[in-house]
């Protein structure tokens, strides 16, 4: 069995007994507890959904190292700072983008145009 076969095992046994600890926990009159172990533990783990963030100097490589972690060159990077906004990268089958305006509005964006979201591009 390999360490990730191990791993998705594991984690389904987890979250079974996470989804039975909010059964209880509901049965028992504790609500919000059972809401809370549902909505903030449970589901994130089985949907494999963490946060990383990744902070430091201007043009010190945070951008090439997310590049690296995601495998290809997704976000802008350049010998002078690049990064103007703030990127929310999430897993998805295929390559999508999207611009979250300061009023909440979602606005697709060609997966390619994310590099016109670097300082100095167009940000419409």
């Amino acid at each position: 069995m390999s360490v990730l076969e191990a791993f998705g095992e594991r984690k389904l046994a987890v979250v079974a007994a996470l989804r039975d600890l909010s059964r209880l926990a509901g049965r028992v009159g504790a609500r919000t507890l059972a809401e809370r172990v549902e909505r903030e533990i449970a589901s994130k783990l089985e949907s494999d959904r963490f946060h990383l963030v990744v902070v430091g100097e201007f043009n010190h490589g945070k951008t090439t190292f997310v590049n690296a972690l995601l495998g290809r060159p997704v976000l802008p990077t350049g010998v002078t700072p690049t990064t103007a906004v703030i990127h929310h990268v999430v897993h998805a089958p295929e390559p999508q983008a999207a611009v979250i305006r300061d009023s909440g509005a979602r606005d697709s964006l060609a997966f390619e145009g994310l590099r016109s979201f670097a300082a100095g591009g167009a940000h419409g």
